[in-house]
Order: C-alpha cells, then sequence, then structure tokens
C-alpha cells in the first residue's frame, strides 16, 4: 500500500508541474562552471587550441527528463584571432531528483589570421549559458582568457657606413652602425667587437639597446662607433650583433656577424707636406735666380 501511495504523490507532482503556468514553474535551480586556461602565444599565420571544460549542475527537484541545452560563445575577439570552438552547444538531460551534474570538454582553435605585435595582453570572453527548461531554472557564467601574439623572427638588417678603417697611430675614425628590426616584437640588442688585438680601441655610445617594432615604435637605429689606433698594422676583426626578444628572455639569442677591416700606420710627411715645401723651394730658388742676375748686372 505504502508503495502504491508513493507512485500517487509523484503522479499528482507531475500533474501539478505540467499544469503550472510557465511563469510559475522553472523551480530546479542550476548553474554552470566554466574552466579555461590561458594558451600560451600564438603564433603568426598559425594556430593553438584550449579546452573549455564545462560543468552543469542541477538540484533537487528534477522529476521528468526534460532536455536542456547549454550554449557557448565567444565574445569581444581581438580583429587578429579567429576563433572556432568545435561546438556551440550540447544537451544535458536532467535526471535525479536529488540533483546531480555533467561535465563536457570543448575543444577551442585560436588562429592568428594577421601579423600583430608580439606579447601584447588581450582578452577574449567565452560565455557558457542555458535558457533552462520547464523545469530547471536558466543560468549562465562567463570567463576571460588572455591571449598574445608569438615572437615571429624575421631577422634583423644591419649596415655599416664604412667597413675599412684607414687611420694614422694615435688617431680614431667614427663609423655608423644601422639596425633595424623586422621582427615583431621588441628586440634586446647587444653589440660586440671581436678578433682585434690590444692596438685598438673601439668604443660606442650604446653597446646594449632596445629596439622597438614598427607597432611599437622606430624600428631603426644609428649607433656610433670608434675605432682608435695605439699601433700599426692592418687587422680583420667583425662587428657581432646579437639580438633576442625583448619580451621573452626564454626565447634565446641569434647573432649577425659583420665583417670589419682596419688599418694604421706611423705618423710621416703627407703628400700635401711634401708639395708645399716643393712649392717653397722653387720659390726661394726663384728669388735667388732673380737676385743673382741684377747682382751680375750691377
Amino acid at each position: 500500500m505504502s508503495m502504491a501511495f508513493g507512485k500517487s504523490i509523484i503522479l499528482v507532482i507531475a500533474l501539478v508541474a505540467l499544469f503550472l503556468p510557465t511563469a510559475e514553474g522553472c523551480f530546479v535551480s542550476s548553474g554552470i562552471d566554466l574552466v579555461v586556461d590561458d594558451p600560451q602565444p600564438i603564433p603568426p599565420s598559425d594556430s593553438v587550441t584550449i579546452n573549455a571544460n564545462i560543468t552543469f549542475r542541477w538540484g533537487f527537484g528534477s522529476f521528468l527528463p526534460l532536455p536542456v541545452t547549454v550554449y557557448l560563445e565567444v565574445e569581444n575577439a581581438p580583429d587578429w584571432l579567429y576563433i572556432s570552438p568545435s561546438e556551440s552547444s550540447f544537451t544535458v538531460t536532467p535526471k535525479g531528483f536529488t540533483g546531480g551534474e555533467e561535465k563536457k570538454s570543448i575543444p577551442i582553435t585560436l588562429t592568428s589570421n594577421t601579423e600583430t605585435k608580439a606579447f601584447s595582453y588581450e582578452s577574449i570572453t567565452l560565455h557558457a549559458y542555458t535558457n533552462g527548461s520547464f523545469l530547471v531554472k536558466g543560468s549562465e557564467v562567463e570567463k576571460k582568457v588572455t591571449v598574445m601574439q608569438d615572437f615571429k623572427d624575421k631577422g634583423i638588417s644591419t649596415q655599416l657606413s664604412d667597413s675599412m678603417i684607414s687611420v694614422v697611430k694615435g688617431e680614431s675614425q667614427r663609423v655608423y652602425l644601422n639596425i633595424t628590426n623586422m621582427c615583431n616584437g621588441d628586440i634586446y640588442v647587444k653589440i660586440n667587437v671581436m678578433n682585434l688585438s690590444n692596438d685598438w680601441k673601439v668604443t660606442s655610445t650604446q653597446t646594449e639597446l632596445v629596439i622597438p617594432s614598427k607597432y611599437t615604435g622606430t624600428p631603426s637605429k644609428s649607433i656610433p662607433i670608434t675605432f682608435r689606433a695605439s699601433g700599426k698594422g692592418s687587422e680583420e676583426g667583425w662587428i657581432e650583433v646579437t639580438y633576442s626578444p625583448s619580451g621573452n628572455p626564454d626565447w634565446g639569442e641569434k647573432s649577425v656577424a659583420i665583417p670589419v677591416f682596419v688599418k694604421s700606420s706611423e705618423p710621416g710627411i703627407s703628400g700635401g707636406a711634401i708639395a708645399s715645401a716643393v712649392f717653397l723651394l722653387l720659390i726661394i730658388a726663384l728669388i735667388i735666380a732673380i737676385v743673382w742676375r741684377k747682382y751680375r748686372k750691377a
């Protein structure tokens, strides 16, 4: 008899629920949890995948197996990023009068469709929600995910204003090293002159500097370098330019070598000084000849 009574109670509740006005329905609570990890930096013209882990929960009172649709939307995506969830919705059928939960993992592909500045933090919004059903209330949740584009190594352009250094011992010559950053992120640059003996002292106003990308500033720098000779002779060396992305010290370093030839000589009489001396001797000889001619006539 007790079993029949229980069935009668359930039947009565079901009938009441079916004939309740819509505004008075939806008495079963629900909630959504959304867990998403921030992706690694996204390489230009490439993709990474993240997982949106969604948990849908429902509370006490779900006595009818009515389906509930949970939606996933992406909002506020930057222009350089294309976002493609593998599914935009899924269906849950709450079962269990005392409540329960169901989990779903949805892969989301993030694709860089154009180049932009590296390591610039931006955010997208993932919105998971449900309108519920006759018995189950609607619920929603939002999650902000940080995205950024990765560093694209497109190299650097280097040019030395003069690679042939020729000076007199004790004197110096200044040249200019022009560097252009071709990458999509700021770079940290180190400059070293290699393979020259102690007969040469090389100085620069900047041996370490940051050169912006075209997205953050002027990507070209001109660095003065002075070569001073304390001995004589000819040598061959190179200027080593090492660079790495300033936004990611773990990326590593790359180097470019620029050959340079140096030559110094002992101070001596220059060609101009010799010519001046010869001209002076000719003037003196001419004066002597004129004086001598006048003396003989006298």
